[in-house]
């Protein structure tokens, strides 16, 4: 007779952004192995490389390139699966913001509390003259590729990928029938202000986020830190 093998859970969610409703599981003890490695590396892109792979595996496939969710959208998931494998708490050490005390701070986050704001969601459309504009997509997941590059290299990268149609009075065109090359030529031709209006709804985009306060135990100062992006929440 066999060793008994337990069934495995199963839960469901709703992302916030796409609206896909996806079923998971909790991470087995292999799979939180590959967790603890990822929150001792620095590297962003390693660490969304083993997110995306872990978000495969627990969704039973139904998310079989998880690169290609906005990226709000797989920090949600995985903060989802997170709580259901190890628990609905995390501990958090914070440095008072106090220059003359910087003191840490030995903290407990509810992540219940940690949402997407998606009541101001930016208009994918950007009109950049009377006569042209673009229609723009959430930043996905595997732009963080990029994360590691100079600032304006990754912006211009993160930018163009985020274009999903360019539209002018005579036809709309579908960004991905065009060669990178062109897709560069398109944004060197607009103004300095064109591309900041396009960058404007990169900055507005809903992130994984939730503002924190505490009262410092040294200094008794009052605190408040923004944490952003799954490695605050592991």
């Amino acid at each position: 007779m066999g060793l008994p093998v337990q069934k495995v859970p199963e839960y469901f969610c709703e992302l916030p952004l796409s609206g896909l409703k996806v079923k998971f599981r909790p991470f087995l003890v292999g799979e939180q192995k590959t967790l603890l490695l990822m929150q001792e590396s620095e590297e962003q892109a390693l660490i969304f490389d083993a997110v995306q792979t872990l978000v495969k595996e627990v969704t039973f496939g139904e998310i079989s390139d998880a690169g290609k969710l906005p990226m709000a959208d797989l920090e949600y998931l995985f903060l989802q699966i997170r709580m259901k494998s190890i628990g609905e708490s995390t501990k958090l050490n914070l440095i008072c913001t106090q220059e003359e005390c910087e003191a840490t701070n030995p903290l407990e986050l509810d992540l219940n509390d940690v949402k997407i704001d998606t009541s101001n969601i930016p208009d994918k459309e950007v009109e950049l003259s009377e006569e042209l504009g673009v229609i723009m997509k959430f930043p996905t997941a595997d732009l963080q590729k990029y994360a590691d590059e100079d600032e304006n290299d990754a912006f211009i990268n993160i930018l163009k990928s985020s274009i999903d149609t360019i539209y002018d009075a005579e036809d709309t065109y579908d960004t991905k029938d065009y060669a990178d090359r062109e897709m560069d030529e398109f944004l060197n031709s607009l103004s300095l202000q064109q591309v900041e209006k396009m960058g404007e709804f990169l900055n507005d985009t809903p992130t994984l986020s939730h503002v924190l306060k505490y009262t410092c135990v040294k200094c008794k100062s009052k605190n408040s830190v923004m944490l952003k992006g799954l490695e605050n929440f592991f």
